[in-house]
């Protein structure tokens, strides 16, 4: 999973950035697999903002811990 996330990350973080994530945004990621792109935005949308981060497996995603994450699991 951490090779995928070194691989895609950047290129993923420069797509949110270009269409403006910033503090208070509501986000969602489907598909949130290890964690990494949650991490970012948390930290990147702030305490004002919120993220739900959602996938089939969320053991790594219930790791993080920030206020403004909520995880949903599907199965």
């Amino acid at each position: 999973m951490r090779g995928i996330e070194i691989l895609s990350d950047p290129a993923t973080i420069r797509a949110l950035q270009e269409i403006g994530v910033s503090e208070k945004w509501r986000c969602l990621e489907t598909g949130a697999g290890g964690g990494s792109i949650a991490e970012w935005l948390c930290q990147t949308v702030g305490a004002a903002g919120q993220v739900v981060a959602a996938d089939l497996e969320v053991k790594f995603l219930k790791a993080l811990d920030y206020p403004n994450l909520d995880v949903w699991e599907f199965n």
